[in-house]
């Protein structure tokens, strides 16, 4: 018997090896011994090959973020058909020659196995190495709320998984994010830096592509910040006035914007100002408030608000103050007392008292007494029908808790009206006196005393022999304690002057207050005004005893033009005009320079210090010049009084100064002969050349 040729008996058993796949006849033939018969039966049989599997995804050595993923390719079959497709044991969907397994990986490195098995029962098998890392999670972070510039610290997971550099994403002020730098990560914690512009909000980190934000908010706030406080507490109102409350900012970490200052709550009838509208740590402002003559009596709770920006993010700060406004009675008198400098910083627990004597030194029997308030104010209402008609009122500095120091006094006589509130008119400024330059006097001396001092040129007093000096408690020390100060004279405490047409140039105050002497202290005043040699001019001084400013004598300008000598006083022999009764005192200058401020050549020339044009106190004063052979250029500085503006002696000064480049000498100079010059005439160059500018500080040519 052959089978394919071959003698065999059966079974028969056909080799694999070298078939290639395919359908096959086989056909079995036997022949008996005789050789005579033969018989043949042919059957059809088929070889199958494996399936073949070709992979699409994931690529071998992929890393996925995600555990679930989906594993996709072709498979196909020679002949007889596939049967089964597996990923690691999880049946794939077999579909037009192509196969999707959905499978999920393990943390870390993941061996996928495909395996195909055809109906013929054929299997084939095929692997690849995939890692599944985890996405970054946050877990918590410190400090929850910080400015910009600080270093914030994150820990959570897989910050740094398969070598990954996170990043950190912050909300932006306006909308949007911001990234931050990351300054240092591993892979449980990382550190960045708030930058400018953060505004609070969730911290995202990302990381491999997947990110994780924090369960709560980082609060982002400014570098700087500032706190509000204000004085006093509470304050009272009358109807037809003015009080005001002193607002400060301060800063424990350097806060140096401006914040606008705001009030609410403020009864209907009543108007506000802050001056200045603007202040920074280590300032104050002044927050006035004026009622109607017709102010309904009312208590109210005022809110103050200072606010700001500080790298983008808003600050604010709140102060409440309590308002009452009240009627102000039959006989009122309500004022505000400050130190003297250019602030207007308010003395604070300064007596206010009713000497119970007016101008006179009759009795009126009017002895009330206040003290003022946080902010310098002072208030009587419903006074006692004594206290109508002239009184003099003592400014006792004695009882002052603040600003420190110790300051001067002041007696001033007014006349109260009844049915209205009096006032001073003026804030009434004190200057500090425990910084004066003091000298000691012998008391009783047998010889006169020249005193002379350093911090006033061109000042000297003469203290003659026999003087006794007795202070206010009628006490005599000796020697005598005496000090001079002085006073900016547009901060005088009386507002009228004997004669209203005259201005002083120069004030000062002899301490202590209210001290006094048996014989006159002559006084050679510095000649601040420049009156020519030989003008002669009114010697005036604020009477303590009687609250208002007096004449006491005459002065005349000395031959060199550097003082103001007194007069002889016909009433002491060989003695000069002198001072008794020791406060303010100045002498009044009574001629008018020729100078004219205006640039208008038409105006009048007469009425230094008053310029006759405007009617304006103006003073000209030069600080600097300097030059070469071709010419030279002089600073001149202008002050200007009764101005709308607050100028830099403080609030309610209603004072500035102006600059000028005065260059008026210059055409007799070379350059005038200058073929650029040449046709213009002396005047008209004057005139071009020296001008005011609007803004204190700046320079112009």
């Amino acid at each position: 018997m052959t089978l394919l040729g071959t003698a065999t008996t059966a079974p028969y058993t056909i080799p694999w090896n070298n078939v290639v796949a395919g359908n096959y006849t086989l056909t079995a033939r036997a022949t008996d011994n005789a050789g005579a018969a033969t018989t043949s039966n042919p059957i059809v049989i088929t070889i199958n090959a494996p399936p073949t599997i070709n992979i699409s995804s994931p690529a071998n050595g992929a890393t996925f973020t995600t555990s679930n993923i989906s594993v996709t390719g072709t498979v196909s079959d020679a002949l007889s058909g596939l049967s089964t497709m597996t990923c690691n044991g999880v049946a794939g969907i077999v579909q037009s020659g192509s196969f999707t397994c959905s499978m999920t990986l393990a943390l870390g490195t993941n061996t996928i196995t495909e395996q195909a098995t055809d109906v013929a029962g054929n299997t084939v098998t095929q692997s690849e190495n995939v890692t599944f890392t985890s996405g970054p999670t946050v877990a918590s972070f410190s400090p929850i709320s910080a400015p910009v510039g600080t270093l914030v610290t994150v820990s959570g997971t897989n910050f740094t998984a398969n070598g990954a550099t996170p990043q950190v994403t912050l909300n932006q002020q306006g909308g949007g994010t911001i990234p931050a730098p990351v300054s240092s990560a591993n892979a449980n914690s990382l550190s960045f830096v708030i930058p400018s512009g953060a505004a609070t909000g969730a911290i995202t980190v990302t990381a491999n592509g997947q990110s994780a934000s924090s369960a709560t908010s980082l609060t982002v706030v400014a570098s700087s910040t500032f706190t509000l406080t204000t004085a006093p507490g509470s304050a009272t109102l009358l109807s037809g006035q003015t009080t005001t409350y002193q607002v400060s900012l301060a800063s424990a970490n350097g806060f140096s914007q401006p914040a606008s200052l705001t009030v609410s709550g403020v009864p209907l009838g009543i108007s506000v100002s802050f001056q200045p509208p603007q202040i920074t740590a280590g300032q104050f402002s002044v927050l006035t408030l004026t009622a109607a003559v017709a102010q309904a009596a009312s208590s109210s709770q005022l809110t103050i608000n200072a606010s700001a920006s500080v790298q983008g993010i808003s600050q604010s700060a709140l102060a409440t103050v309590a308002l009452n406004v009240q009627a102000a009675g039959n006989v009122a008198f309500a004022g505000r007392v400050a130190v003297l400098d250019p602030y207007d910083t308010p003395l604070v627990g300064l007596t206010v008292h009713f000497t119970g004597k007016n101008y006179s030194g009759a009795s009126t029997g009017c002895t009330s007494s206040t003290t003022s308030d946080s902010s310098g104010n002072f208030q009587f209402s419903s006074l006692p029908d004594a206290c109508g008609g002239a009184q003099l009122v003592e400014y006792d500095p004695s009882t002052v808790v603040a600003p420190a120091g110790r300051y001067s006094g002041v007696n001033l006589s007014y006349v109260l009206t009844p049915g209205q509130v009096t006032t001073p008119g003026i804030i009434v400024h004190l200057p500090r006196v425990d910084t004066a330059e003091t000298v000691r006097v012998d008391q009783n001396s047998s010889t006169d005393q020249i005193l002379t001092f350093k911090s006033i040129p061109s000042l000297t007093m003469v203290v003659y022999a026999g003087t006794r000096f007795s202070l206010a408690d009628g006490t005599q020390p000796d020697p005598f304690p005496l000090s001079v100060v002085e006073i900016p004279y547009d901060r005088l405490p009386e507002k009228v002057q004997p004669d209203p047409t005259q201005d002083p140039v120069f004030a000062m105050s002899i301490e202590p207050f209210n001290s006094s002497s048996n014989q006159p202290v002559a006084v050679f005043f510095p000649n601040r005004s420049n009156m020519p040699p030989g003008t002669t001019m009114p010697l005036t001084s604020l009477n303590p005893t009687l609250g208002s400013m007096v004449n006491y004598g005459t002065g005349t300008v000395s031959a060199d033009g550097t003082q103001i000598f007194p007069d002889l006083d016909p009433s002491f022999p060989g003695h000069a005009y002198g001072i008794v009764h020791f406060d303010w005192h100045f002498p009044l200058p009574s001629q008018r320079r020729i100078v004219n401020p205006s640039p208008d050549p038409n105006v009048p020339k007469a009425g230094d210090p008053v310029d006759p044009a405007s009617g304006l106190l103006v003073v000209t004063k030069s600080d600097i010049a300097f030059g070469g052979e071709r010419g030279q250029i002089t600073i001149t500085r202008t002050y200007r009084g009764l101005s709308a503006d607050p100028g830099p002696f403080g609030i309610g000064t209603n004072h500035n100064y102006g600059y000028t480049l005065d260059m008026s000498a210059v055409y007799s100079l070379e350059i005038w002969s200058s073929r650029k010059w040449t046709s213009w005439s002396k005047k008209r160059w004057s005139q071009v050349a020296r001008f005011p500018v609007a803004r204190p500080g700046a320079f112009c040519v």
